[in-house]
């Protein structure tokens, strides 16, 4: 089945999802009890759990966007593997979704897996480009240390961001480093972070529009009763 029909054949279920969750059912269950219903396959209850957000959840995630103009003049924290990772995404043409908290999430699960590649460096070019045209602060990524190839990743990035005012740093635990930046611009699709800092950035989907890249942009209705 091609990509755009299976996204077409998940639309009651994603309807079906976000009805339950609107109504306070744990996502864990409601995802599990969709997905047999409609015996869907790994990688699209996946698609479901990315996309899906109960809707007073991602009202206050969308308030803390803002624009790729409002990162002008202030400090702008990466997540860092959280980022790179929906870029190299959308460089290398894989599924990538408009989700229901409004950014951009991919659904290859390589996190702990992560190798650099071709793409690494085509991806933090792009970040860089972007970046210098709306001239932050100072740019600070935060990759997490317990990834293998985290210390050549950090030096390929200082390398490329030499020309900026960056800091480069690796964490055992980078969530909570990057929650530590509560009060700056934060670019992370993560929904822990989402929830702990004031103000988010989407980086991919600005990268994406600045770039060219396309990304898919699900049903926005939350309304369905199937049989």
């Amino acid at each position: 089945m091609k990509f755009e029909e299976r996204m077409k054949a998940l639309e009651v279920p994603l309807l079906d999802v976000r009805f339950l969750l609107d109504r306070r059912y744990p996502k864990d269950y409601t995802i599990n009890f969709v997905s047999n219903h409609y015996r869907l396959i790994k990688e699209d209850r996946n698609v479901l759990f990315r996309i899906a957000c109960e809707k007073k959840l991602s009202e206050e995630r969308m308030k803390k966007l803002v624009s790729i103009d409002f990162i002008k003049g202030k400090s702008v924290v990466m997540d860092g593997y959280n980022v790179l990772i929906t870029v190299e995404s959308l460089i290398l043409g894989y599924p990538v979704f408009l989700c229901d908290d409004g950014v951009l999430k991919d659904i290859r699960a390589i996190f702990h897996r992560y190798r650099i590649k071709k793409e690494t460096k085509e991806s933090l070019e792009k970040i860089k480009t972007l970046l210098s045209k709306y001239l932050p602060k100072e740019v600070i990524f935060i990759f997490d240390a317990q990834i293998s190839e985290s210390g050549k990743l950090s030096a390929l990035t200082r390398e490329i961001f030499e020309e900026m005012n960056t800091s480069v740093l690796t964490s055992k635990d980078a969530d909570y480093q990057v929650k530590r930046h509560k009060d700056n611009v934060v670019a992370t699709s993560d929904g822990n972070i989402m929830d702990n800092v004031r103000n988010i950035v989407d980086i991919p989907s600005h990268v994406g529009e600045e770039f060219g890249y396309p990304y898919y942009k699900p049903t926005t209705m939350r309304f369905c009763l199937s049989g």
